[in-house]
């Protein structure tokens, strides 16, 4: 089925003769993700992985990725932090829950908080990394990112006039906005990493790995420090807010249905991770739902 979305053509895939033909015959001509104003604006013109379309360019990334940031290797490398992280997170829940003056624990932040400080760990070298940016502050912008990217924008789909909606909905200023506040959380961590009075650390993070690429004049792909941002904007859309969102709907569901399902006891829960990481040790978290009233002003 052919659909107008403004000037934009568009195609429904309805039968699986079509699926077949758009997810197997020619999938490399229709696996690029839709342009986008937003994302292309977030993106630095699509320097990221994500979002750029199929071809040499995401190619070379993604070899990127594989080779020199997401080894195994590497990846084993920061077991302690995941490992001392979880142990925080769960002592804290547990000290807020014997407090008889807590009525509630917020689990959104602390997952949050969670999230981040283990991605940036990982990804810049200290989560305390951009301490000019508070944890509320980070979360707000991240949060806004999301709504940029999923935010109707009318030049995606007027490309000619769609601009002059945008300004006057006052969707082009949140963007601008949006990516300026990122772009100078994105430009404190370079500058850091890039001060030579910078104590050197044991294991490399992604951010190093990255700035080192870019020196590298004799690499397939030259890495400017709009690439590096893009990365960025990646580790962040991709791992802290879509891993902070998927553990709180699954302790909420938790919360809510405690019981395991048919044939299942607690022990046979499994904690250990793929491609042979192991947790040393098991951090046990009972959720206990009560009943309670919900003040309303």
């Amino acid at each position: 089925m052919h659909l107008e979305l403004g000037q934009v053509p568009a195609l429904v895939v309805s039968s699986p003769e079509m699926a077949k033909e758009v997810l197997k015959v020619h999938d490399t001509k229709c696996c690029s993700r839709p342009d986008s104003c937003g994302m292309r604006k977030l993106s630095y013109n699509q320097k990221d992985i994500s979002f750029s379309p199929y071809g040499d360019y995401w190619r070379e990334m993604r070899k990127l990725c594989v080779i020199e940031l997401f080894t195994v290797k590497r990846v084993r490398s920061f077991q302690h932090v995941r490992d001392r992280e979880i142990a925080k997170f769960v002592n804290i829940i547990s000290q807020e829950a014997l407090d008889p003056n807590n009525k509630f624990i917020y689990l959104d932040k602390k997952i949050f908080s969670l999230a981040k400080n283990i991605i940036s760990e990982v990804a810049f070298g200290s989560s305390s990394v951009g301490e000019k940016f508070r944890e509320d502050e980070l979360q707000k912008i991240i949060q806004d990112v999301m709504k940029v990217t999923s935010s109707f924008c009318a030049a995606d789909f007027f490309p000619y006039i769609g601009w002059i909606i945008d300004l006057l909905s006052g969707f082009r200023h949140k963007m601008e906005k949006c990516f300026l506040d990122i772009d100078k959380f994105n430009e404190s961590v370079i500058k850091e990493h890039l001060d030579p009075s910078r104590p050197r650390l044991k294991h490399e993070d992604i951010t190093d790995i990255l700035i080192a690429l870019s020196n590298d004049e004799t690499g397939a792909l030259r890495l400017t420090k709009d690439h590096i941002k893009a990365v960025f904007v990646d580790l962040f859309m991709a791992s802290i807010d879509t891993s902070s969102g998927t553990i709180v709907w699954a302790m909420s569901e938790l919360a809510k249905n405690p019981r395991f399902p048919s044939g299942m006891k607690p022990e046979d829960i499994n904690m250990e991770e793929e491609v042979g990481l192991t947790i040393n040790k098991k951090y046990p978290l009972q959720l206990v739902p009560i009943k309670h009233k919900i003040e309303t002003e």
